[in-house]
This record gives structure tokens, C-alpha cells and sequence, in this order.
């Protein structure tokens, strides 16, 4: 009686184990295949081109408000990638560091002339976030990894230039466009408001 029932308990630890394997293979295969459709969708936004001295840096374009909530939150970032935010109607924004893993330099642009530079700023580790905001109302805002206002030499009152997706490669590679042209031709919401969003 002894023998059989040490035989029903191993079979019963064998059948938990084999359970709690399946569960844990099927929760990191659905954890994985979440993170994959993640990083797929990210990497699926439309890219513009910011054009500095015949260098070109992709910035993913945030249309939705959902995109430009979200921005590079929770995101390792790209070194060199960063993000492209039209404002329209063009006004003061409020922009935060909460949820943003790396330091940051926010460009602030109106009509395709840099208005305002918060260069390096830090991730937001505790509430209330420091806001940044510009002087005047802007219809872009640009995000680059920190250290890219200075490795481009942007500042206040630069000319910026960006090839935008709409346009053909051959028109792209002759003639960038300025910001306040790409503004045109996208007809974009943001989240952007005259209060930090808390």
C-alpha cells in the first residue's frame, strides 16, 4: 500500500510540474509575442527625416493623439532616432519626462524656425514632473536622444528642413522640404495642451 501511494504522489508532483511548465511557457510565449507586436507597431510609424548638413535623423511621426501621448515612453530609444510631433492649431505646449527611460533634447519649432532648445532633459522619476514649455506658440515639437542639439549644432532661430514620406524619393533626394511645408500636408491632432497633463 506503502509503494503505491509514494507511486500516485510522483505521478501527482509529476502532472503539477508538467502544469505549472505549460503555464509558464504559455504566459512568456504570450509575453513575447505582446512585446514582438509592440516593437513591430513602433517600428511601423511613419519616419520623417530632420536634414542637418546632408545628414538625414529619422524621427518616427506621432499623428494620433494615442501616438503622441505615448511619445518615447517606456522605450529604449535608437541613438539618433527621435520623434516628430505636429501641433495644429499651433500653441504654447506642455511637454514632461514622466515614463521617458532616457534624457532628452526637446526642440521646440514654429514655421521651420527652432524657437526654443530644452537640451538633456532627464527622465521624470518622481511626481510633480518638471513641464517644459516654449516662449511662443509653435506646430512642432521634435524629441531626439540627449546630445543631439549639440552633435547637430541646432539652435534657437535654425532653419530646420525634413523629408517627409509623402514625398517621392527622387523629389527628396533634391529638394527638402521646410517644416511649415510638412505641417501642410499632414493634418494632425496632438495631445499637446496649455497645462501639463498630470
Amino acid at each position: 500500500m506503502q509503494h503505491s501511494k509514494n507511486w500516485i504522489d510522483k505521478f501527482i508532483d509529476l502532472v503539477g510540474v508538467s502544469i505549472g511548465c505549460v503555464l509558464v511557457v504559455g504566459s512568456l510565449t504570450q509575453i513575447i509575442t505582446t512585446i514582438q507586436k509592440r516593437s513591430t507597431r513602433e517600428t511601423e510609424k511613419p519616419i520623417a527625416y530632420l536634414v542637418v548638413d546632408n545628414r538625414k535623423v529619422p524621427l518616427q511621426i506621432a499623428r494620433t493623439p494615442q501616438e503622441q501621448a505615448r511619445g518615447l515612453m517606456y522605450r529604449d530609444h535608437d541613438y539618433g532616432l527621435g520623434m516628430l510631433f505636429p501641433v495644429q492649431p499651433p500653441r504654447v505646449v506642455s511637454v514632461w519626462m514622466k515614463n521617458v527611460n532616457e534624457p532628452l533634447d526637446i526642440l521646440f519649432v514654429r514655421q521651420g524656425k527652432v524657437v526654443a532648445i530644452a537640451p538633456s532633459v532627464p527622465p521624470c522619476l518622481e511626481i510633480p514632473c518638471p513641464v517644459y514649455k516654449p516662449p511662443v506658440p509653435v506646430d512642432l515639437v521634435i524629441e531626439l536622444p540627449a546630445g543631439n542639439a549639440d552633435r547637430f549644432k541646432l539652435s534657437v532661430g535654425l532653419k530646420l528642413a525634413v523629408l517627409t514620406p509623402t514625398q517621392p524619393l527622387a523629389k527628396q533626394r533634391r529638394e527638402p522640404t521646410l517644416f511649415s511645408a510638412f505641417i501642410k500636408k499632414c493634418v494632425m491632432s496632438t495631445h499637446f495642451s496649455t497645462e501639463p497633463n498630470f
